[in-house]
């Protein structure tokens, strides 16, 4: 009942987050633009009057001013500056320029590749200039685009190189930006201590410049640092305090995208439409640049694929991948790719969806994503398992408990590791405060002397009792993460028996089918190579010889024996591509067609849409009926007959109709009582003991229809056979 409530508590205070972020929202944007536009029409007026060195500055003031409101106008300005400070030898004007450039073309397009080179090209070509703070934007705007590239290490490297040369010359800004990209480094890396420290250390410094911009950006990451340990609560206070500061000029950021992320994390939005519409709202508020419209698009994909629209939602994705791969983005990058897989997956379309979710898998493994490891795992179960491809959900769902495991523990860790940094800081600040309050008392020392004594005495007590409970709670907490592992332990042992037993008692009833499965594909083989046929084709070539024929000797020998390899080939396996069955199936054809003089005409129609070489099917399971419509419907047939086969596709069937205009069923059975030598097929009984064990292995049921044909008048008009198969892919 307590976790039903703490559920309610949570949820409503997600509401009245939305509804007062959208409000705040609402009212900060205009004030900022009518801020930023008042800015840029002051610049316009002062360059009229400006010359030389100071018209490029306000050239390159004018860039800035509208990097966030037209990236299109600013790129104008820095160019304009470039050409004007180059025409006049003003190298930090230059600098200054591409520096803007560099800016934009990593905020605005996020073609992070583009800004690392303007950097490194600034940083190569202006160390000489007397203001370093340019050279320091350039190493900053690099360490940048090297993080969104996942170049973690040598953006770190850059990060300390900022942090020197703004001690040497005291830039506070760029320092605390470069201490708060290393705490984005370690959040991506997973060390939650490092982070919550560097990132405190930048907040200290961004609130004591009065940088509310930056502030409320490192309050978010912060938030997301107790999201990703699995505290919402607190990452939710953190996103709710940064609202109080989203002023600056970016106008493509707002906290709003993570309280949207942590909602839909608590939410079940595929059962509550008006928390759908809620959540789109949220999204859509913040479509203001093309950075943060990408991720919209996703997070819309993301809702179609909970609400069942699978096609819209790859509609939206197959864009949004293509764009996050030209431009390095790994971690959209894999979201994408599990969206994708679930989507195809959901559309029921295996192959694809198991594509994507390999493709996944690799990603996430090159870059040491565990999290999208995981998942991975768990959609090539669900695929295998759809599939009935036992084997392959075991390993999958193994894979996914171990990896599961890891992260629980990793997550349980992290937390304390966040908590212990927090308790160290305010262990800090305490002392601190401390020291303020013993400055005071050594300032009134002479009057306070007994007081002082008393107090100190008070203190020692205190701090004894604390030692005390802190050690007791210690003792607890460590006793309970023993007792907890240990019985993860013996539960994930208990797991790993139980499906040990499942798995050998799938493997020996696998066995017992494989065993019969082999048996029936033998005597199929044998009732394919029967010796009516073997002996027919070999008279057929005799004949062809003494007729002097040899070139129809020869081309029927050929053929004959491609079939009997192609028959002895097909019989090793269970399934074969639809492709080599076709095959086989025109070789016998044509050669019955050779044998019986062309007496009947044949024709095989395939539907274009199928994918003969992904589809798999038992060999020689079309060529027992057409063998049948030969024998029995057409060779008694008096005028010329015809054969006709079409595959095609139906709902999650593949479907094989066999329609010939042969004497009917009933006369051929009369004429077969009358025979003596009457043709005896066994593939007909063999393939259906076939079918019928396919029928075991898959949900769906092989269905065969046989239709006698009649004409208007009653009389026989043929026989039409439909088979149909489940679909398998490769």
């Amino acid at each position: 009942m307590r976790d039903n409530l703490n559920s309610r508590f949570v949820n409503y205070t997600l509401r009245l987050c939305f509804w007062s972020a959208l409000c705040l929202f609402t009212m900060l944007v205009p004030s900022i633009l009518f801020a930023q536009r008042g800015k840029i029409d002051s610049l316009k007026t002062l360059l009229s009057g400006r010359r030389d060195s100071s018209r490029v500055d306000c050239l390159n003031s004018l860039s800035l001013a509208h990097e966030y409101l037209g990236p299109d106008t600013a790129l104008f300005y820095s160019s304009k500056a470039f050409d004007e400070a180059s025409r006049i030898g003003y190298k930090r004007g230059m600098a200054v320029a591409i520096n803007n450039q560099s800016r934009i073309a990593g905020y605005a397009f996020q073609d992070f590749a583009g800004q690392e080179e303007k950097s490194l090209y600034v940083i190569d070509n202006y160390k000489d200039i007397n203001d370093k703070n340019v050279l320091i934007e350039a190493y900053l705007n690099l360490a940048l685009a090297l993080f969104a590239q996942g170049e973690f290490d040598r953006s770190e490297e850059m990060c300390l190189t900022i942090i020197s040369l703004s001690t040497e010359f005291n830039n506070q800004k760029c320092m605390a930006e470069s201490i708060a990209i290393r705490g984005a480094i370690n959040l991506e890396k997973g060390n939650y201590g490092k982070s919550f420290e560097y990132f405190n250390e930048s907040l200290k410094i961004f609130r004591s410049t009065n940088d509310s911009h930056n502030t409320a950006i490192v309050l978010v990451k912060m938030g997301d640092l107790y999201r990703f340990a699995g505290d919402h609560e607190t990452a939710l206070n953190y996103y709710f305090e940064s609202l109080k500061h989203t002023t600056g000029p970016s106008l493509s950021w707002n906290p709003l995208v993570d309280l949207g992320d942590i909602s839909y994390s608590v939410e079940q939005y595929d059962t509550n439409t008006r928390l759908q519409e809620q959540y789109m709202q949220v999204i859509k508020s913040l479509t203001i640049k093309s950075g943060t419209s990408t991720l919209s698009r996703v997070r819309k994909a993301e809702l179609y694929t909970a609400s069942g629209q699978f096609e819209s939602a790859l509609n939206l994705l197959a864009p949004e991948l293509e764009k996050s791969i030209k431009r390095k983005i790994k971690a959209q990058t894999m979201r994408i790719l599990l969206d994708m897989a679930k989507a195809h997956a959901g559309s029921r379309n295996f192959a694809r969806a198991s594509f994507y979710a390999h493709r996944l898998r690799n990603t996430a493994m090159a870059n040491k994503a565990r999290h999208y490891i995981r998942d991975a795992d768990w959609q090539l179960y669900l695929i295998h398992d759809r599939l009935r491809n036992t084997d392959s959900a075991y390993f999958y769902y193994k894979q996914f408990i171990i990896v599961k495991d890891e992260i629980a523990l990793d997550q349980f860790s992290n937390r304390l590791a966040i908590y212990k940094a927090a308790t160290e800081n305010e262990n800090q600040q305490a002392q601190i405060e401390l020291l303020n309050r013993e400055k005071v008392i050594r300032e009134q020392e002479l009057q306070l002397r007994e007081q002082q004594l008393k107090n100190e005495s008070n203190f020692r007590n205190i701090l004894f009792i604390g030692v005390v409970v802190s050690g007791l709670f210690a003792f607890i907490v460590f006793r309970n993460i023993s007792l907890k592992q240990k019985n993860e332990a013996n539960r994930r042992d208990l797991v790993e028996q139980e499906l040990n037993v499942q798995r050998l008692e799938s493997a020996r009833i696998n066995s017992e089918l494989q065993q019969k499965a082999t048996e029936l594909e033998m005597q199929a083989l044998r009732a394919q190579m029967n010796p009516h046929f073997i002996f027919n084709s070999l008279s057929s070539i005799n004949r062809f010889i003494l007729q002097n024929n040899r070139n129809q000797a020869s081309e029927y020998l050929t053929k004959f024996s491609k079939l009997v390899r192609l028959i002895l080939q097909n019989s090793q396996v269970s399934l074969i591509p639809l492709e080599s069955e076709l095959e086989s199936l025109q070789l016998y054809l044509e050669l019955e067609a050779v044998r019986f003089e062309h007496h009947f005409s044949y024709k095989v129609i395939i539907d274009n849409e199928l994918d003969v070489m992904a589809l798999r099917v038992p060999p020689l399971v079309i060529q027992p009926y057409a063998e049948n419509a030969i024998w029995h419907g057409l060779m008694h047939k008096e005028d010329k007959g015809a054969l006709e086969i079409a595959i095609f596709q139906d709902a999650d069937y593949l479907c094989c109709k066999i329609t010939d205009d042969g004497i009917g069923r009933k006369k051929a059975q009369d004429l077969k009582s009358r025979s003596a030598n009457s043709h005896k097929s066994m593939g007909m009984r063999i393939t259906a003991d076939r079918i019928s064990l396919l029928q075991r292995q898959t949900t769906l049921q092989t269905l065969i229809t046989i239709t006698d044909l009649v004409l208007s008048d009653g009389t026989p008009a043929g026989t039409e056979v439909l088979l149909k198969l489940p679909l398998q892919y490769v």
